[in-house]
């Protein structure tokens, strides 16, 4: 398989993640159940951006050090 399609597929898997836990995050039902749900979210969304991009930056530099 050739890497940059293997990349494309990383890429898309990571995108779908980051749909599933932005529409988990911001369901009702979440609000809902606790009320110490929504305290602190600055630092947990950061923590959780800072994952994602370094994912990123780790496919990126995948695909650069096999081209």
């Amino acid at each position: 398989m050739q890497i940059p399609l293997l990349i494309g597929a990383v890429f898309v898997v990571m995108l779908l993640a980051l749909v599933a836990t932005l529409l988990v995050g911001f369901s009702g039902s979440n609000n809902r159940e606790s009320s110490a749900y929504s305290s602190g979210t600055g630092k947990k969304w950061l923590r959780l951006g800072s994952i994602y991009v370094l994912c990123v930056v780790a496919v990126a530099a995948i695909y650069l050090f096999n081209r």
